[in-house]
């Protein structure tokens, strides 16, 4: 293995690394942004069902 092969070796393999990294970063992204909006609609739903509940005023 000539040196050459050995920087080409340890790129590659930072670059792997990177990649994965990134990787899981878009994937914690997507998952949390689905999360979030789970969230909102659970909240938006339970603040209509509490005005729906509410006595009209009379």
């Amino acid at each position: 293995m000539t040196t050459m092969d050995k920087i080409i070796d340890v790129l590659a393999s930072k670059e792997f690394f990177l990649c994965s990294q990134l990787g899981m970063g878009y994937i914690f992204l997507i998952t949390e942004t689905i999360r979030r909006r789970k969230e909102k609609k659970e909240a938006r739903r339970l603040e209509e069902k509490q005005v729906t509940q509410r006595k009209p005023y009379c």
